[in-house]
């Protein structure tokens, strides 16, 4: 309850003119409701023997004033702020007159006190209001000097400083209407700018989702006629490596009888099939990483199981090139949540990698578990990767120059396909290299966490 009156009027529905001076009116209605219950609890403290002379007109006046306060409240409340105002006015003009006896209002000691609803007056109501109200109270002045015998000569400087004041504050109001308007014309620019901005916004954000909505679409379509059309090239490239393996055979055992330049151009071509293989493959394994990546199969993993079939898989490659393939595994198996076939084509990636480009040599894998951090290590001996190329190293089909200068088949896509794995579960991958020492890769995942 208490919250409610002390609070400014919503005044929702008025100018912004009008709110300002419902609110300035309100302020000046609770300061003079509580100067009046303080005079009615002075007289009820320290006057109780004059309430049948002097007492009497006091407490009627204080109840008047205290009515009239009410009353200009509730208007106010209610956005009837001019009215409210101008009895504010009223109050204060006649608390000021019945404050004193005419002959001490011409003596000139009350007419500082009436210059208060002259100043009020323009900011109250209109900016040029002062003037009337200075205007009603020289008549008041005037009339006490026709009809009031006090013997006191007229004196003109009363009513001077009436009008004085009534200039000064009608300037100060009409600066601060100016303002004000001025501050309105300015905020109704900026809500119609923002609100055609707004719109422009809406109508840029409802294209935008559309065209998002298109491109994943075509990114679909993308993705099928990829994965399509590296299915219908894998049969006859299949074919094409079987028969020159046969014809590679053939040629091989007539070596006698034909030209060695022959059985070079079908190595060549055997070479090149194989490339074309890899390429293939890496492109329907792009495709699938795709798909599995928008509906991903996470379940929980037994990381060290995969990665001990991954080295089994390609233990033969080692050995058939003279490599040692060891494999050191932490003591406790962690727990990871992840896609399996993801993370076994990541495994599969560095370890055919590390076979392929190591000549002589060993290759070791290691694995680490500590606090919430799963760590896979990969080192190998063989020809290493330039400074220059291991920033560009993830990059989709990019090769390092000692890989290009090599005879060893690739397309430059396996290990960009590996780190976008190792992000999507929230890991990382970093590559450590020098030139015929070795390479390490070492990758790190998250234990016990789901990927969403």
């Amino acid at each position: 309850m208490l919250k409610r009156i002390f609070s400014p009027p919503p005044l929702e529905n008025l100018s912004n003119d009008a709110q300002m001076r419902g609110q300035l009116l309100h302020t000046l209605i609770l300061g003079l409701g509580g100067m009046t219950l303080l005079i009615i609890a002075a007289l009820i403290a320290f006057s109780v023997t004059d309430i049948l002379e002097l007492g009497g007109i006091l407490y009627f006046s204080s109840a008047l004033l205290l009515a009239g306060t009410i009353l200009i409240y509730w208007l106010n409340q209610r956005g009837r702020v001019y009215i409210g105002g101008g009895l504010f006015l009223f109050l204060v003009a006649f608390a000021v007159t019945i404050s004193d006896t005419p002959k001490e209002l011409l003596a000139g000691r009350s007419l500082i006190f009436f210059i208060i609803p002259v100043m009020m007056s323009s900011f109250l109501l209109r900016s040029y209001a002062s003037f009337i109200v200075g205007t009603i109270l020289t008549i008041e002045h005037t009339l006490f000097w026709l009809y009031a015998d006090v013997g006191i000569t007229f004196s003109p400087f009363g009513i001077i400083a009436f009008y004085s004041f009534a200039y000064i504050s009608w300037l100060g109001a009409r600066a601060m209407e100016n303002a004000l308007k001025e501050s309105y014309n300015t905020n109704k620019n900026l809500d119609r700018m923002v609100g055609a901005r707004t719109k422009e916004l809406a109508e840029a954000n409802a294209y935008l989702e559309i065209t998002n909505e298109q491109l994943k679409e075509l990114d679909v379509l993308k993705s099928k006629f990829v994965s399509d059309v590296s299915h219908e090239l894998r049969t006859p490239i299949s074919n094409i490596s079987i028969y020159l393996e046969m014809l590679y055979d053939m040629m091989t055992k007539l070596s006698q009888t034909l030209p060695q330049k022959a059985i070079e151009f079908i190595s060549v071509a055997r070479q090149e099939t194989e490339r074309l293989t890899n390429l293939i493959n890496d492109i329907l394994d792009t495709s699938r990483l795709e798909q599995s990546m928008s509906k991903p199969d996470m379940q929980a993993v037994d990381i060290h199981e995969l990665i001990r079939s991954v080295v089994e898989t390609n233990r033969l490659n080692a050995e058939a090139k003279g490599l040692a393939l060891e494999l050191t595994l932490a003591p406790v198996t962690p727990s990871l949540v992840a896609e399996p076939e993801q993370l076994k084509q990541v495994f599969t990636n560095l370890v055919a990698n590390a076979i392929n480009y190591t000549e002589k040599g060993s290759v070791n894998i290691t694995t680490i578990t500590r606090d919430d951090i799963f760590t896979f290590i990969i080192q190998d001996t063989g020809m290493g990767i330039a400074d220059e190329d291991i920033p560009h190293l993830f990059e989709r089909f990019y090769r390092g120059q000692q890989a290009s200068r090599s005879s060893i088949p690739g397309t430059g896509l396996g290990l960009a396909i590996s780190k976008e794995i190792i992000e999507f579960h929230r890991g990382d991958i970093e590559v450590q290299s020098q030139i015929d020492i070795g390479t390490n890769f070492i990758v790190n995942l998250p234990i016990h966490k789901e990927v969403s």
